[in-house]
Order: structure tokens, then sequence, then C-alpha cells
């Protein structure tokens, strides 16, 4: 499976999830956003197989291997890359149907994979966001199968797990950021890869404003599997986080492989940076963006696991 497919261009009437994306319910200000967010945690653990070494492509490969088994049960239609006719819709439309919400924004998928290890066991995550979680209890089941079935290592060799546990957290809210933050340390978990303009691109080239250009277009799309459309005015928000200062001195480059599917198993080349970044003059709704950006992540593919971070607000000390 792949985020390559063209957006849908059907009828609201014929798509009544892409309806429901496009035409929220109700409108909110970030600060407002705390009581709407919400998510299901779907986490499958498992024995660490002696020899096995996970890497940067792995919550990527367990996603692809969810949506071949969504496959299985989906219709033609979702198949395909278009809007599933049944009701309820298959799994695999909302979680693999690319869809516009605006003229330039496409609605993120509500699925984020990650692994983390725990002693001697690997916790298989998936995060399911808003309404998305309606489907919750399909994608667990594909999750476990998937695992079964076996998942590629980085050299390409196929492992086999035998699920422990399966769990399930329901989620509400994000953590808040404290007041009076003038900073903060985005600490990435997984690398982050950033789409950039032309001009942009190099070494020393600003990263906070495309940073924060990329949380906010993903909390934005991602307020909509809420139900929600954000109030906010994104152009002051735009000069203030391209404004901001910034220590990149904390981040390496990285580089990786994965293999498309839909182009025939062709290998494609990944890029990004890992580790720590400084960015400095954080005022309150900034903040509040950061802080919902580590629930969704940053920067380009993250419905493979990329742009995970955690932040580390700074506040001065009184006096």
């Amino acid at each position: 499976m792949s985020d390559d497919v063209p957006p849908s261009a059907v009828s609201d009437g014929a798509d009544p999830i892409g309806a429901r994306l496009r035409q929220p319910a109700r409108h909110l200000h970030l600060a407002e956003l705390h009581q709407a967010w919400y998510r299901h945690r779907l986490r499958v653990v498992v024995p660490w197989p002696a020899g096995f070494v996970p890497d940067v492509g792995l919550p990527g490969r367990l996603r692809g291997a969810m949506g071949q088994r969504l496959l299985e049960s989906a219709s033609d239609e979702a198949r395909e890359g278009r809007p599933c006719p049944w009701r309820p819709a298959s799994a695999l439309d909302p979680l693999f149907v690319a869809r516009r919400i605006g003229a330039s924004l496409e609605a993120p998928k509500p699925l984020l994979p990650s692994v983390t290890a725990a002693g001697r066991e690997l916790v298989f995550t998936c995060d399911l966001f808003g309404f998305a979680t309606a489907w919750s209890d399909v994608v667990a089941e594909a999750m476990v199968a998937a695992l079964r079935a076996g998942l590629l290592d980085g050299e390409g060799r196929r492992w086999a797990f035998t699920p422990a546990a399966r769990l399930l957290d329901e989620l509400q809210g994000f953590d808040l950021p404290p007041a009076g933050a003038v900073a903060v340390v985005f600490q990435f978990a997984t690398p982050l890869c950033l789409r950039r303009r032309q001009g942009e691109a190099g070494a020393g080239a600003p990263l906070a404003g495309p940073l924060l250009a990329s949380i906010a277009n993903r909390v934005s799309g991602m307020a909509r599997w809420h139900d929600s459309g954000i109030e906010a005015d994104w152009r002051s928000l735009a000069a203030r986080w391209h404004g901001l200062a910034e220590d990149p001195g904390g981040l390496r480059a990285v580089t990786w492989g994965r293999v498309s599917h839909r182009q025939g198993g062709r290998a494609v080349p990944m890029a990004g940076v890992f580790g720590t970044f400084l960015a400095s003059g954080v005022e309150a709704d900034l903040a509040l963006l950061v802080a919902l950006g580590a629930t969704v992540g940053a920067g380009s593919h993250t419905a493979l696991g990329l742009g995970r971070y955690t932040p580390a607000f700074v506040v001065p000390e009184p006096g």
C-alpha cells in the first residue's frame, strides 16, 4: 500500500467520509482542540526474536502489511483507491484512500505506526485518530495477522512474530505546553523528512519555518478527523514561525531506503534528519501547535512512522 493514490474526485453523496472531512461540524481555536482531540492506541506486544534488528523502515512495512490484510476484506472501489460504497465503509477506505480537503491540502491518513523496544519485547503500535477509531477492531485484527505472517527487516529477510498481548488505550486530549514557554527542543524519535520549496533546500537553510508549517498542515488536516476546522490567523502565525531563532546543532543527516509496492517493488531512497532541534521565540499559540503536532508527527511520510517527536518546552526561571 502507498500514499500516492490519486485523490478521489466524486460527489459528496457517494463519499460520506470525504464530505465529513471537507465540511467540519464546528470550528475551534487551537486552545479548544484539547477537548475535541481523541485517539485509540492499538498495541501488540511480541517477544523479541533473537537476531532481529529493528530499523527506521519497520513501521512503514508494518503499515504496508496491514494494508495488504485490509485489501482482502475491502470493496473493489477501495482496492482501486476510490471511496468505498459499503456502509460502513471497509477499513481500507479511511486509512488509505486519498482525499483533498482544500485546494492545496490533502487529508492526512489517520493512522500512525510506531515500534518501540521494551526489555526483551517489541511493541508494535498504531494510533487511530478521531472518527477513524470506528474501525479500531478491524485494524487491530489486521495488525495481528500482519505480524503473524511476518515483516521484512532492513536486509529483506522475513520475520514472523508471535503476539503475546493485544491492547487498546483510549486517549483524550494531548499534553498541554507549560505557561510561559519561550523555546522548545524537538527530540525526534524517528527521522524528519521535509518537502521544501525551491530555494529552501540545502545545508544551513532555515528549518524552523518549514517544520512549523508542516506541523500546521498536519494538525489542520487531522482536526477534520475530529469533525473540526481550526480558527486561526494563519498569516500571522506563519510570520512568527518563520521568524523563530533556531539551533540545529543536535541534528544529523540519515539515509535509508524503502520499497514501493505500487511501483513494482522499486527501491526508493529516503533521507532526513534525526536528533534534537531548538527553536526559540515560541509564544503560547505556537507552543500549542507544537504540542498538538507531537500527537500527529511532522514532515513527510508520517504515515510510515517518520517525524515522531517529543517536545521539551523551555520556561525561564523566576527572577
